[in-house]
């Protein structure tokens, strides 16, 4: 029995680096190297991380002069619009802003006599508007029909958030009408910057902001952390309490955690705690979709696969799928909305309609899937082809992404899908490690209406009579720089372990490295020649499997040990009791009638050699 995957086992840290740090567990440190966190500062920083380790806002270039714009227009009421994207970490990043200026205007006029009607809501939106395009009718960010609402709404400022750092000319025509133009953007950057007032972007070039990684919704929380610093400042803390903004970070973790941004540094620390406040979040419609979807308000650190805990798994596969639902089938202001109202009924329904739109989504995404499947199957060689390109005017360009990144798992190559429309086509791009696609979208400037994104995956638009120019050029950028017959899809394995170091301790190890997520996964370990004692397939549809395992050729106690494989149930038949087999897994806790043992989730599996 072969393995699924390549095996990449990071090399054992040095002995002369173990006795430098003799405070650590050697597991430990070599956990932490392997996610290349090295300096003592580093390692500190990571296993130590708290809430005031997060870095001054205003290091970040133009955040100073961007807070001071802000607080000039909400003291005046001038009019500001706040440009969000339509995927679940531009809507919460929206949120976040709407909530914070909300609140700062409130203190502002408070301060000032002025008293705000009982419909407080419907005042202070005459001053503060939120606008998320519609992904079907006007595509990702600042587009014509974006530019004539803000052009024709009188507004004075504008925030774009997620979105905008690649809209150099829709920013000028904005700018030289007289409304500002703020941009909160983490997108990959072009060489020239779009000419706005501010730009709030961490990325560029000479930005002295040491954390790269933030996503929309984290770059909207250091602009709030950074407003609210200041309007204290000027208005005392009795007007907006001190720790006020904290209660924003369950939005600020549910926008990294669903943007897929490294778990690392600043991310981490606005992951660990937003998971906490979650828990507890005062977000009427936050806490209804929470409720609706059946999660409990407690905290797994670790995984929450197997439980119905606030954690980073039901995060980013069952909130953020609820509110991307909205932006991919219908608009995203439903989720907008959630997140803003006040009243109880109202949440009802909206999580209600959120959770109806996301079974359309899983329904979308099934039939499409399986209509590319079809198309495959007839490709002469799957595995001789560079890329996966296909389009179909009925395809829902809402879903593409998704269909997408399961076919780039399934065949470890870039795909491309797009939607045909009249004139131009739009699509949804996926990459593999080896290819950045991001770089090839930004060689094709000349060639597409738009596009960006990142290393592995981003969004193009181009005209309908360029779609065998465009493939064709994918085709070669990939060949060029990646050797398609010879790729393979790999795991990489932290450690090499004997059977006996399947324990709690090592469990609780690894605990100190959680919550765990892009660029900081949970910890894979490799255990050669284990016995299978037992073998059942589990499941409705018999897609998994479950075995018992002990240890072979073992000194000391011999393990015993359940083991867990998802989606393994078609290697059943190459599977019999007493083989000896190599396993790649993850530790975790398994929990039943009051016990707790410990279990390994199968990552891949192969034979011994003997």
């Amino acid at each position: 029995m072969k393995a699924r995957y390549q095996w990449y086992i990071n090399s054992p840290i040095r002995q002369d680096v173990i006795s430098q740090y003799p405070e650590i567990n050697p597991t430990t440190l070599q956990l932490l190297w392997n996610r290349e966190i090295k300096s003592d500062l580093d390692i500190d920083n990571f296993i130590n991380s708290d809430y005031k380790d997060l870095l001054n806002p205003f290091l970040i270039l133009d955040m100073q002069k961007s807070i001071d714009r802000i607080i000039n227009a909400l003291k005046n009421k001038e009019k500001i619009i706040i440009f969000g994207d339509y995927d679940a970490d531009g809507v919460t990043g929206s949120t976040i802003l709407y909530q914070a200026l909300k609140t700062t205007f409130i203190a502002l006029h408070q301060q000032g006599g002025f008293k705000l009607g009982d419909n407080s809501n419907k005042d202070i939106d005459e001053y503060i508007k939120v606008y998320i395009p519609d992904r079907h009718k006007e595509g990702y960010g600042l587009k014509d029909s974006g530019v004539n609402y803000i052009l024709e709404s009188g507004a004075q400022l504008v925030l774009t958030v997620d979105c905008g750092v690649r809209s150099k000319e829709e920013v000028r025509v904005i700018q030289s009408t007289g409304i500002d133009v703020i941009v909160i953007d983490h997108h990959s950057v072009p060489e020239e910057m779009p000419p706005a007032f501010g730009i709030i972007v961490p990325k560029r070039k000479g930005d002295p902001y040491p954390f790269k990684d933030l996503c929309g919704a984290g770059l909207a929380f250091k602009v709030i952390t950074a407003l609210l610093s200041e309007a204290r400042t000027q208005l005392g803390y009795d007007f907006i309490p001190l720790g006020y903004e904290k209660w924003l970070l369950d939005l600020a973790a549910i926008g990294t955690i669903a943007d897929m941004v490294p778990l690392v540094g600043e991310n981490r620390i606005i992951v660990r705690y937003g998971l906490y406040v979650l828990a507890k979040t005062r977000n009427i419609g936050l806490k209804t979709l929470i409720d609706r979807i059946g999660i409990t308000p407690e905290v797994d650190e670790i995984n929450g696969v197997e439980g119905n805990s606030i954690s980073v798994y039901s995060v980013g596969f069952q909130i953020a799928p609820r509110i991307n639902a909205a932006g991919r089938i219908a608009h995203a202001n439903q989720a907008f909305q959630l997140f803003t109202t006040d009243i109880k009924d109202e949440a009802i329904n909206l999580a209600e309609e959120l959770q109806k739109l996301n079974d359309n989504r899983k329904s979308l995404t099934e039939n499409i899937l399986q209509e590319v499947e079809a198309r495959i199957s007839k490709y002469e060689n799957i595995q001789n082809q560079a890329l996966i390109f296909e389009g179909d005017r009925n395809w829902s360009i809402g879903v593409l992404g998704i269909v997408a990144s399961r076919l780039t798992e399934k065949y470890y190559k870039p795909v491309i899908l797009y939607q045909e429309q009249s004139h131009h086509c739009v699509a949804s791009a996926r990459s593999i490690p080896e290819f950045d696609i991001s770089k090839t979208v930004q060689k094709m400037e000349s060639m597409i209406i738009s596009g960006g994104g990142h290393s592995q995956a981003a969004g193009i638009t181009f005209d309908n009579h360029k779609k065998e120019e465009i493939e064709t050029f994918f085709r070669n950028q990939i060949r060029s720089e990646v050797d398609i017959n010879n790729i393979q899809p790999y795991k990489n394995i932290d450690m090499e372990i004997s059977a006996q170091d399947v324990n709690w301790e090592l469990y609780d190890i690894f605990y100190k490295l959680a919550p765990f997520g892009m660029n900081n996964s949970i910890p894979l370990f490799l255990v050669r020649k284990l016995r299978i004692l037992d073998i059942k397939v589990i499941g409705a549809d018999k897609r998994h499997i479950k075995l018992k395992l002990s240890s072979e050729a073992q000194i000391g106690t011999p393990l015993l040990v359940d083991a867990i494989g998802f989606n393994f149930g078609n290697i059943i038949d190459e599977l019999h009791r007493n083989d000896i087999v190599d396993l790649v897994f993850r530790l975790e806790v398994n929990e039943w009638n009051g016990n707790r043992e410990l279990q390994l989730n199968i990552v891949d599996i192969a034979s011994s050699e003997i």
